[in-house]
């Protein structure tokens, strides 16, 4: 079996009620389901028991393991009530963020900056280092006016872009923390058959596929009349003698340069192209919205051998009576052909 003991036969949620400041142990129907993806809240569903204790939107619901190990604080927002049972879908404090409207302007900000500005303004409670890692790329200048999360995407939209690192927001039981990729993939672990994973797809996709990137800045920018633009083409020969010319269009801003940006726009399309999906994989409560995972492992019938780091983009969360495993999404950051785990053919990309 593809699933990993986690103590108890019995999965039991804690309920906070306002309207009496106590937590209550809640029974739950069959399992507590947590999604997790980049950048955005976490989700909750399950299935709570009503007894003298009826879950209603407002509430706040805490998942904990055996141990006192927490793996999820938020607040209900959607109920269905049928009979002896009330399904929830709860939502962490990111939620917030996703809602909320506002003006900003910035200047030689890092993305973390960003954050840690965006937070302090909601609320949002945060434990400074180690859970925000410094971004270090400034980014010249911003004009927001979108949502809170929206103003942090393009903070980490543009650090990717312009300094090729990439960071990951997320809510740990109630503090926000912001880490690179990097450091998560020194945290990972490996996923492999031999009854860790019950079914597996690998695709590979290239109807989005681009060969060249045109980076457009203005420049000569004056109170009278339009600003000029500037044109910086950068192609990836080997995809173009194969699809042919496809152009993508950027908009840079100043202070950015436009080759770097192009480049790394052009580094990402022959990856996102693969994809890998794995069901009734061994759980793991580390594995959140943009895990490195290392995917070493035969199909059964050795069709194929997928061997490689790949970056999570959702992974579901399966907890049941006393078992843990997980459903992934992932795409391609790198592909290995050394068996060898320890081999430097396994080191992670820059």
């Amino acid at each position: 079996m593809a699933l990993n003991p986690i103590g108890s036969q019995d999965i039991k949620v804690k309920l906070l009620k306002y309207t009496t400041g106590k937590w209550y142990d809640c029974a739950v129907k069959d399992s507590v389901d947590i999604t997790r993806e980049p950048n955005v809240a976490s989700v909750l569903t399950c299935e709570i028991y009503r007894d003298e204790i009826t879950a209603e939107r407002g509430d706040v619901i805490k998942f904990v393991l055996d141990g006192g190990h927490n793996q999820f604080l938020g607040q209900i927002r959607k109920t269905h009530k049928s009979g002896a049972w009330c399904s929830v879908t709860a939502y962490d404090q990111i939620h917030i963020l996703n809602k909320s409207e506002t003006s900003y302007v910035y200047e030689n900000k890092t993305a973390t900056e960003v954050v840690s500005y965006v937070a302090q303004a909601n609320n949002l409670a945060m434990v400074n280092p180690p859970h925000l890692m410094d971004s270090e790329y400034q980014i010249p200048v911003r004009v927001e006016e979108t949502t809170w999360l929206d103003i942090i995407h393009k903070a980490i939209e543009l650090t990717a872009q312009n300094a090729n690192k990439y960071f990951y927001l997320w809510d740990d039981c109630g503090n926000i923390c912001f880490h690179s990729q990097k450091w998560l993939a020194e945290h990972s672990h490996i996923i492999a058959s031999g009854g860790y994973i019950t079914d597996y797809g690998y695709d590979e996709d290239d109807t989005d596929i681009f060969t060249q990137v045109t980076a457009i800045e203005e420049v000569n920018k004056s109170n009278e009349g339009e600003a000029e633009k500037k044109f910086t083409v950068v192609k990836n020969e080997g995809l173009e003698k194969i699809f042919g010319t496809i152009n993508k269009n950027v908009n840079v801003q100043e202070g950015e340069n436009p080759t770097v940006v192009a480049q790394n726009l052009l580094n990402e399309i022959d990856l996102t192209s693969v994809s890998l999906s794995v069901s009734g994989c061994q759980g793991d409560v580390t594995v959140r919205g943009g895990t490195p995972i290392r995917a070493d492992f035969y199909s059964e019938d050795n069709m194929e051998y997928i061997r490689g780091w790949f970056r999570v983009e959702s992974v579901k969360h399966h907890f049941q009576a006393g078992y843990h495993d997980m459903d992934l999404t992932c795409s391609l950051i790198k592909m290995v052909d050394n068996w060898d785990t320890r081999s430097p053919d396994w080191s992670f990309p820059e």
